[in-house]
């Protein structure tokens, strides 16, 4: 809106195009290479750093896939958009930081700055300093830990019955249905986006991740 093209006037390294390889959609630009964004080791690390996580993460029935940081990293890189993505990820990669407005989407993982720095204030042991958070969130080898971090904290609320503020009544009470269910995948991928296709993008992705080379 006009606020962006204000701060694009007087910032302009917020605008920005990214031109992908040569065939590739001009409009999702990562298409086709959304693993150069994602640090496969480091996910499945980034699994085993957070308790709440680590002890509902497996391969069976009723289990959070190994895979699910990784499957929603990638998800976000399939959708990352040239026109309104660009800009902002160009700007941070420059400055290694975010001036504006704190519910800008960055990263990898495409993840909100105010819930980069929540994370990080409430995991300074695995995510680093609250100041640097944007800077660590940014990095494709410390991505995977904000969103481990970012899962460890609603299975935290699930155990607690105390919801984070920042998901909403409806989706809150959408993710306990699922996670009653042993839906935990779609309760996890529902509060990380609760965009009504999310969880299909998702488990998309993870069956990319298995079997990569399927038709």
């Amino acid at each position: 809106g006009l606020d962006r093209t204000v701060q694009s006037a007087q910032n302009p390294d917020l605008i920005h195009w990214e031109n992908p390889p040569d065939g590739g959609d001009q409009f999702y630009p990562r298409r086709g290479r959304e693993d150069e964004f994602i640090d496969y080791d480091a996910c499945a690390k980034a699994n085993k750093a957070f308790p709440e996580l680590t002890k509902y993460v497996g391969d069976s029935s009723g289990q959070i896939d190994p895979d699910l940081i990784a499957a929603t990293i990638r998800n976000e890189q399939f959708y990352f958009d040239n026109k309104k993505d660009a800009g902002p990820e160009n700007y941070v990669q420059k400055h290694h930081a975010w001036p504006f407005n704190q519910d800008e989407s960055l990263g990898p993982a495409q993840m909100q700055v105010q819930n980069m720095e929540h994370l990080a204030a409430t995991y300074p042991k695995q995510l680093g300093a609250e100041a640097d958070a944007v800077r660590n969130a940014t990095d494709v080898h410390k991505a995977p830990y904000f969103v481990g971090a970012y899962f460890a904290d609603v299975v935290h609320g699930i155990e607690t019955k105390q919801k984070p503020d920042y998901i909403s009544d409806k989706v809150w009470k959408q993710i306990n249905e699922h996670w009653q269910k042993g839906q935990r995948n779609e309760a996890l991928i529902i509060a990380y986006n609760p965009d009504p296709n999310q969880i299909n993008h998702v488990f998309t992705q993870l069956d990319n991740i298995k079997a990569p080379d399927w038709d």
